[in-house]
């Protein structure tokens, strides 16, 4: 897997975990004063960028953008293709959907904190992705709460879990501690009847008990609302549905038990927050008949049974949030993205089998210079051409491939078999645009969209016209010659 991280700051050792698991990383992030900028890892590389200072964040950000898209395309076409483009923060968002544009099949990433959940932030006007990740699990609460039917983002606990892990109990969370603190995310689905019914009986058998609702899903209001009414829920100040990432923690830490609504305690963020912090946990999914009120009472006092478990719990938690486990948790995400069917594919197979469309335009290719290397290549194939494309072509129809080849025809008289040299590009069927990167400036190029099968026959679709990319230097001043004219005698 071939993945292009892009960042305004990166984490050295967590990009060398990921290498280390097999991918092949490239990093694009600032250049400073004195730095290299191009430094190898061996096993991954890193390209920083100079650009711009001053004119505020969002010109600084547009400005890498351009550094990083000109580094690109003066390396050439190798520096394109990848399958992930992952933006680490929200100023490489720029440079990482610009660096996207140019490489059509790859899966946009973004990572989401804190930042971009906050009030009076427009969600939606730096995310442009197919995946996000959030490093916290409060922070993809929030996003879930505020972007209903955006989005989905997947939790990979990084630097945020670990350090809101390592910092006390706030003042906030030691005003009141509660005994129990529940922890209920947005998508979780839980019995509030039983859940209630079971911490009352809690309540009942241990006279100072009380439960705190961390969550703003409607299991956790509902559950708020009736742990109220019974008077079990803990007297705390407003603001406890809605904290920040270090009192998050910190309601936590404070707890003599942790009750987390999921369907893997291993797996869940939270837990490994809790099991860090010393804290037992139980799961509030329990469906037998008084499950749920033994394990919370066994947890209170803490049995030498539940001490173990929380030790596990914590060596758990120490190795997924470790480099090397976060790495994993992006892999993860990166496979489940590229497995998952493009909307785009989707739309365009839909296309292909509409008659009106098929009549509605002939096959084309277009190609425009766009810079003294880059040329932009954009295409129509009706289904019947394609159709009767794939039927010339016989048997080899199975494995044919739509492919770009382009023809150099700098300085000559192309009479179309006289290119100086040919190359194809290999393109998907739900691309309808490609960014080509060149070699060599200022060539003369043009191009045929056709299908190609292994065996090397080609059948053509459509052509473009000569297209010549301007040179980036002017040219050379050519000899002075001189005319002498005579008088007449």
């Amino acid at each position: 897997m071939r993945i292009a991280l892009v960042g305004w700051d990166t984490d050295d050792t967590l990009i060398g975990a990921l290498a280390g698991l097999g991918a092949e990383v490239v990093v694009f992030t600032r250049w400073f004063r004195g730095q290299a900028t191009y430094e190898d890892y061996r096993g991954w590389v890193k390209h920083r960028c100079p650009h711009a200072i001053g004119g505020g964040l969002l010109a600084e950000a547009a400005s890498f953008r351009e550094s990083v898209l000109g580094r690109v395309g003066a390396a050439g076409k190798g520096m394109t293709q990848y399958d992930v483009v992952h933006a680490l923060d929200p100023l490489a968002r720029p440079a990482a959907y610009g660096l996207a544009e140019r490489s059509p099949l790859s899966l946009r990433v973004a990572s989401v904190g804190l930042a971009d959940v906050g009030s009076g932030v427009d969600l939606h006007a730096s995310i442009v992705a197919d995946c996000l990740i959030c490093d916290h699990p409060w922070t993809a609460e929030r996003w879930r709460s505020r972007v209903p039917g955006g989005l989905s983002a997947a939790v990979v606990p990084g630097q945020a879990m670990v350090k809101c892990r390592l910092d006390g109990p706030s003042q906030e969370a030691s005003a009141e501690a509660p005994s129990m603190v529940l922890w209920v995310p947005r998508e979780a689905e839980i019995d509030v009847a039983r859940v209630t019914s079971s911490l009352v009986e809690v309540r009942a058998k241990e006279a100072r008990f009380s439960a705190l609702v961390l969550g703003s899903g409607p299991s956790a209001e509902a559950l708020r609302r009736r742990l109220q009414n019974m008077r079990v829920h803990a007297r705390v100040a407003p603001g406890v549905s809605d904290p920040t990432q270090k009192a998050w923690a910190s309601w936590l830490a404070s707890a003599s038990v942790v009750g987390i609504a999921t369907a893997n305690l291993g797996d869940d963020p939270a837990a490994w927050a809790a099991w860090s912090l010393g804290v037992p946990v139980v799961d509030l999914g329990c469906t037998e008949t008084g499950a749920l009120e033994e394990a919370v009472r066994r947890a209170l006092h803490l049995h030498g049974r539940t001490e173990r478990e929380v030790r596990a719990g914590a060596a758990l938690a120490s190795r997924r949030l470790s480099p090397t486990g976060v790495a994993l948790g992006w892999l993860k995400v990166y496979l489940e993205g590229l497995a998952r069917p493009s909307p785009i594919g989707t739309a365009t197979a839909g296309a292909a089998h509409d008659p009106s469309l098929a009549l509605a335009s002939r096959s084309r290719l277009s190609l425009i210079a766009i810079g003294t290397r880059e040329a932009y290549a954009s295409w129509h194939v009706r289904p019947d051409d394609r159709a009767t494309a794939l039927e010339w072509l016989g048997a080899d129809a199975v494995r044919a491939s739509l492919v770009l080849r382009f023809f150099d025809i700098t300085d000559i008289e192309f009479n179309g078999t006289n290119a100086h040299a040919f190359w194809d590009v290999e393109l998907a069927l739900r691309e309808r645009f490609r960014t080509v990167n060149l070699a060599a400036p200022g060539r003369s190029l043009t191009a045929c969209l056709g299908l190609r099968t292994p065996r090397g026959y080609f059948h053509p679709l459509a052509h473009a016209g000569p297209t010549h990319l301007p040179r980036e230097y002017p040219a050379a001043e050519p000899p002075t010659r001189w005319l002498h004219a005579l008088a007449r005698s």
